[in-house]
């Protein structure tokens, strides 16, 4: 069964864009292990792309991925207003390396 998909969009050289969709079961799982395995591969797409920033896109009611985009070394730059397509706020988290 597939719990999550994730991937990285490339802006521009340089800067990636993280997503993640997931099924409820991976946010009550949530184990070190699955997120250990995230973190190693954010880490090597982030050097096999050669970029100097990451960016996430975190609703703002969704405390969980916020905790997980902080294990994964991203840190909480801002918020976006009316961010998404519902008009929920989110927000913006960044890796600078």
């Amino acid at each position: 069964k597939v719990l999550g998909v994730f991937g990285l969009q490339i802006r521009w050289q340089g800067l990636g864009m993280f997503w993640l969709i997931c099924r409820r079961e991976f946010i009550r799982l949530g184990t070190r292990t699955i997120i250990t395995t995230v973190r190693d591969t954010v880490d090597f797409m982030i050097k096999e792309n050669n970029l100097y920033r990451a960016e996430m896109y975190i609703r703002t009611d969704f405390a969980k991925a916020a905790r997980m985009a902080n294990f994964l070394g991203f840190e909480k730059e801002g918020i976006m207003k009316h961010f998404f397509p519902d008009k929920s706020n989110a927000f913006l988290y960044g890796k600078a390396v």
